[in-house]
């Protein structure tokens, strides 16, 4: 949001929090401008008057500020706790309780000023204990103006060298304490089920904001037509009333500021509300009801898509956010904008899992529905057509029988096409029931010894036509796993169809083996006998297609349909290749 403070007040926050925001290189900056600007601030501790004046009239004609001059250690003390102190001269030997070494190291632990020694004698011990209080210079008495200017010039630079490297260390301890929290918090999310999100964003929230210490973290979420603002997740410190509830179904362009500032993916800092134009009447307005005093908010952002915000309040007081508080919730903000990313996903598809769902259900009753009315009509089928069929071959070989000697020789081939037409309209319904049944019937899988079936088809084929000549070629211990029943009926039509394909010759081969298909293992079937134009292969599994006539060879054009069927419940494929007067070979494949 835009602000604009007015006055001097104003200008010195935006200038130190503009130094904050930089981090130490702009502190340090600063701090070099400052020394620039005012005189070096130097307390003399010295019980020798005289000595004590002639030091101080030496530092202010080199350009240095003399505060004060004292001649004890408790009294230096109590100077160091309420002067702005750049540095102090200390006589080692003073008169009093307090000698200079034990002023020292008081003034220099508890306020960080440096201490130079001043001394003229001191017996070893005094110089030991000197030593252990980590002084920034000695200074033996008497000494030359030169001397005292280039102790004090070493001991301010070591000093502010000492300084940078302390808030460099402090710095680099914060951002991996960032980075450590940031871990943490994203190692748990990755493993988060959706049902837990919401226990783990408030979770992370309580984590930074006690990490930032800060009085309220929060997220907003933002609806998806990006009218809608909602405080969906809040964690509070002790002590700091909450107020998620009564931030729901907020219209975020009543926030012009916020609003603008957001959908351009911008960060916003106050470090006082007291900031806020005119025009920011609603933004005011609404932190005051609140009892805010600074707030600085993240954008969510995912995918080009703005989900809401994260943000920090000051609650107690002002605060001056830090370059590592941004970081903190840039940090945050893009985990939660991703899990929210996610969870929104998994809720769609959710939603579409449970529509699906219902339509299977409601495809499921109907095909229940459907295969109900066909086992209905499969009944009809089997007796209600089949008994005229009776009646009619029954009648027609009565006729035959009985009335023979009265019928001449077309009458009785009338007859004998009835009963024919009247035995392959039987068959033709028996075809049709088995297909509907091998679709709907369930399935045993278990290992099925093809070669053993191939066997059994085989001797029976034989056994019913002696007089043909049929060699057949089987690759031994074929086992694969499926419904017995089923496969036996593929094996039955593959293997029909090859002998009836070769009742035009002499001697013929049928061969059963396995082969490998792109990939996949393969068996078939070949023969050697009438084959098929290629240029026909896609009619070959139809539902009464076929390519030959009726009057070569005998059948009803179910038998290829069921085959495929059945092998398509077991998850394979089934394909034909054949060639004119050569023969035919049908492959499948089992899952």
């Amino acid at each position: 949001m835009e602000s604009a403070v007015h006055g001097e007040e104003a200008s010195c926050m935006d200038m130190t929090l503009q130094g904050k925001m930089m981090g130490c290189e702009a502190f340090d900056d600063m701090e070099t401008l400052m020394d620039e600007s005012f005189p070096t601030r130097i307390l003399v501790v010295e019980d020798e008057s005289i000595v004590a004046k002639d030091i101080q009239t030496t530092l202010q004609s080199l350009g240095y500020s003399v505060p004060a001059v004292v001649s004890s250690g408790e009294a230096a003390i109590d100077r160091a706790a309420v002067s702005d102190l750049d540095l102090v001269l200390m006589d080692i030997v003073l008169k009093g309780e307090m000698d200079g070494v034990e002023a020292a190291e008081h003034i220099y632990g508890n306020f960080n000023i440096p201490v130079i020694y001043l001394t003229a004698y001191a017996d070893d011990h005094t110089l030991r204990r000197a030593k252990t209080t980590t002084p920034f210079g000695y200074i033996l008495k008497p000494f030359e103006e030169r001397e005292l200017q280039t102790a004090i010039e070493i001991a301010l630079y070591r000093h502010k060298m000492e300084n940078k490297l302390k808030r460099s260390e402090a710095e680099l301890r914060h951002q991996l304490a960032i980075e450590n929290i940031i871990a943490n918090i994203s190692a748990k999310f990755i493993n988060l089920g959706t049902d837990e999100i919401e226990a783990g964003i408030n979770h992370a929230l309580q984590a930074v904001g006690e990490f930032a210490e800060v009085d309220r973290s929060y997220v907003f979420t933002i609806s998806d037509d990006g009218t809608i603002m909602n405080n969906s997740h809040e964690w509070c410190a002790a002590g700091i009333e909450p107020q998620m509830d009564n931030l729901q179904g907020m219209l975020l362009d009543e926030f012009t500021c916020l609003a603008r500032k957001l959908k351009n993916y911008e960060i916003i800092h106050f470090p006082s509300i007291a900031a806020f134009t005119p025009e920011n009447h609603a933004e005011f307005e609404c932190l005051q009801k609140q009892g805010i005093q600074s707030l600085i908010i993240v954008p969510m952002v995912c995918r080009g898509a703005l989900f809401g915000f994260v943000g920090f309040d000051s609650v107690r007081r002002e605060k001056m956010w830090q370059e590592n508080d941004i970081t903190l919730l840039k940090m945050l903000a893009e985990i939660f904008a991703n899990t929210l990313d996610r969870k929104r996903v998994e809720d769609e598809v959710g939603c579409l899992n449970a529509e699906l769902e219902q339509r299977v259900a409601e495809r499921t009753m109907q095909l229940e529905t459907a295969n109900r009315e066909l086992e209905s009509f499969s009944y009809s089928v089997s007796h209600d057509l089949r008994a005229p069929l009776r009646h009619i071959n029954g009648f027609s070989q009565a006729l035959l029988v009985d009335y023979a000697e009265k019928l001449d020789e077309q009458g009785q081939d009338y007859l004998n096409r009835v009963c024919a037409a009247s035995n392959r309209m039987g068959q033709l319904i028996d075809d049709l029931l088995e297909l509907s049944r091998v679709t709907r019937s369930q399935m045993r899988c278990e290992p099925v010894n093809l070669s053993e079936l191939v066997g059994t088809i085989a001797e029976m084929l034989q056994e019913t036509s002696p007089e043909r000549k049929v060699t057949f070629l089987m690759a031994p211990d074929v086992v694969v796993n499926g419904d017995n029943r089923l496969l036996r009926l593929v094996m039955q039509n593959l293997i029909d169809n090859a002998w009836k394909y070769t009742s035009k010759k002499d001697s013929a081969t049928i061969e059963f083996g396995i082969t490998e298909a792109e990939g996949e293992r393969a068996y078939f079937v070949r023969d050697d006998g009438v084959g098929f134009d290629m240029a026909y292969a896609d009619k070959l599994f139809g539902a009464f297609q076929r390519l030959h006539g009726s009057g070569d060879f005998e059948g009803t054009g179910i038998g290829l349909a069921t085959a495929q069927r059945i092998i398509h419940r077991h998850g394979g494929r089934v394909w034909g290749e054949g060639d004119v007067g050569r023969g035919a070979t049908f492959y499948f494949t089992l899952q």
